[in-house]
């Protein structure tokens, strides 16, 4: 899961990618990845885990990705959630938008 939000994947840009192009204007390169869920279902430990994930990621890949001060997590509310496939099972909080 981890992987396949840092690197993306054929179809889908990466938050590695994302970095890569950020001084770049097309929503093409950033999409966002979305959660969602009701209250005690761990939307904020899983932010938090994933900012330690993706924060030591970047420092240990990319010349790049680690002149970046910080990686910010965006909360963004989507009208439509769809869900990974992947995870459905295992975190059916886990979502991204239509871009996949």
């Amino acid at each position: 899961m981890i992987k396949h939000f840092w690197n993306g994947s054929i179809t889908v840009f990466g938050i590695k990618r994302r970095f890569e192009h950020r001084n770049v204007n097309d929503k093409y390169f950033h999409s966002i990845p979305v959660l969602a869920g009701g209250p005690g279902t761990g939307k904020s430990r899983f932010l938090d885990e994933i900012e330690r994930i993706n924060g030591s990621a970047a420092n240990s890949v990319d010349v790049r990705i680690r002149k970046i001060d910080k990686i910010d997590n965006e909360k963004t509310l989507f009208s439509e959630l769809y869900m990974l496939e992947q995870e459905t099972t295992s975190n059916p909080l886990l979502a991204h938008g239509p871009w996949n």
